[in-house]
């Protein structure tokens, strides 16, 4: 499935019915980890200023690789 151009709630329901179908069918999949680098940054985030902006989390999305929804 193209999740390209689909705004980030689209994905998110999209990657939530495949993980209903999923949990239906008895899979298994195990609970993301962050890398020891995206934990750092994620950190340092927090340090600087625990209430963000929607700029400061897009920016530290954009330096992790995650999604704004996991920052």
């Amino acid at each position: 499935m193209a999740l390209t151009g689909k705004s980030e709630r689209a994905i998110n329901d999209i990657l939530q019915s495949y993980r209903s179908e999923d949990h239906a069918n008895g899979v298994k999949i195990k609970q993301q980890k962050y890398s020891p680098d995206q934990v750092t940054v994620l950190f340092k985030a927090f340090d600087e200023s625990q209430f963000a902006d929607s700029a400061k989390i897009t920016e530290i999305a954009d330096k992790t690789g995650l999604m704004r929804n996991q920052v």
